[in-house]
């Protein structure tokens, strides 16, 4: 990789090497200026700029540039602030506390219960092995979890979150999303704000998300206008009164009767069990809740009042929360 050549040559152009291995430094035997290239008057230096930092086996603290940053902890709990522009973040092993800050960077945790942060630009962010907790920030960005139970946070934006491996918690945040669990028991979020315990749930603004369970037993909560897949195992949809009379209903693509289970929440603050209805014809089944439509699933997927439960938000947060 470029970040990895940057380290062993030590040749990139016009960039700032630090390397953080302790004792006396050198610098009076300068590299040879190319043949054949005029680098006195900074034309060339001009081209790139940015700095490639390696840590050390301790804990580092590091604080990149206003360029393009290439930077390394290796070893240790190391803080990595990368700065301005289009940063290479690489925590490796320890507990890592990782922000890519401003413009598009590319981040990875390493081994180790991570921190990684993509703050604001269009980030890649990856947690690799152990029980990270990654945050998007604005923009849109990819997101990974890798192995572990990880917990990820797309924020505002456009993102794609993916859990991976292990038992995780994804959550789109703002924006149009596309979660995907990926394998193990995963809980996924559409809703675009997290309920405080002491709040009642708020009818949310429809943006449709894109809601992928994968493999094992997943719990997934959606908001209006959510497309939710559940994939392989007895899953659970959770849904809602947040989900608005004027607001398109959640889409439910491949729901088992039998083994998946429908959720549905409702303010027990201001009313008593409400009424659901199911409606079907050759086009789709439609669940209501006191006459909202909250759930529309495909063409040959059926569901049953059986397979639906209400829980009184007073009693939700097992559903509404993942379980720390």
């Amino acid at each position: 990789m470029l970040f990895l050549a940057g380290l062993m040559g030590m040749m990139l152009v016009g960039a700032t090497v630090i390397v953080g291995t302790g004792g006396d430094d050198d610098t009076e035997n300068d590299p040879q200026e190319p043949a054949g290239q005029d680098v006195g008057n900074g034309d060339l230096l001009d081209q790139i700029d940015g700095s490639i930092q390696a840590g050390t086996p301790d804990a580092d603290a590091m604080t990149g540039t206003d360029a393009l940053d290439q930077m390394g902890g290796y070893s240790g709990d190391d803080t990595i602030l990368a700065g301005a522009d289009g940063d290479y973040v690489m925590g490796a092993d320890g507990e890592d506390d990782l922000d890519g800050q401003s413009g598009d960077d590319d981040v990875h945790g390493g081994y180790g219960a991570d921190l990684v942060q993509g703050s604001s630009g269009d980030d890649a962010l990856f947690g690799h092995m152990g029980k990270d907790l990654i945050l998007g920030g604005a923009g849109a960005d990819q997101m990974h979890g890798g192995d572990g139970d990880d917990t990820l946070n797309g924020g505002s934006g456009d993102d794609a979150v993916h859990g991976g491996l292990g038992d995780d918690g994804v959550e789109g945040g703002a924006g149009q999303d596309t979660l995907f669990g990926g394998w193990g028991d995963d809980w996924l979020s559409g809703l675009t704000a997290r309920l405080q315990a002491e709040d009642a749930l708020a009818e949310e603004t429809a943006e449709t998300d894109f809601l992928n369970g994968g493999g094992g037993e997943d719990t997934v909560v959606g908001g209006a206008g959510d497309i939710v897949t559940t994939g392989e195992g007895a899953d659970q949809v959770v849904l809602g009164d947040w989900i608005g009379l004027d607001d398109p209903s959640a889409t439910l693509m491949d729901f088992e009767s039998g083994e998946d289970q429908l959720i549905l929440v409702y303010n027990d603050a201001t009313q008593s069990d409400p009424d659901i209805r199911i409606d079907a014809d050759d086009e789709s089944t439609r669940v209501s809740m006191n006459g909202t439509l909250v759930a529309t699933l495909v063409a040959g997927t059926k569901i049953d009042l059986s397979d639906i439960a209400l829980v009184p938000e007073s009693a939700a947060d097992a559903f509404l929360f993942r379980a720390s």
